[in-house]
């Protein structure tokens, strides 16, 4: 389990793939300063990719205002994330993805 954190799990990047998040309990992610919480980082400022990762039976929950259940940023070079049996649940947005970065 994890509990109050900014990031959970960061694959970032994750180049070598596959990568395989299964079966954890998120909660009570919080934003930090200038930096949003989200339960798994999937961004990073780097050519290289993101590529097939598994995310699977996990359970993403927080009550602290303002945090999204899922975070895409699009500075990323991410593909092939496959998401399958899991619950997200933030108290902004179920999914987020967009320019979160000045520039």
């Amino acid at each position: 389990m994890f509990r109050k954190f900014l990031t959970g799990v960061s694959v970032a990047p994750a180049a070598g793939g596959p990568t395989y998040i299964f079966r954890n309990l998120f909660t009570g992610w919080e934003t930090h300063g200038e930096y949003v919480g989200y339960p798994i980082k999937f961004n990073v400022d780097s050519p290289l990719p993101i590529d097939w990762v598994y995310i699977y039976h996990n359970t993403c929950y927080t009550s602290v205002s303002g945090q999204p259940g899922f975070l895409f940023k699009d500075y990323s070079n991410w593909n092939n994330i496959i998401s399958r049996n899991n619950i997200f649940a933030g108290t902004d947005m179920r999914w987020k993805a967009g320019r979160t970065k000045s520039g």
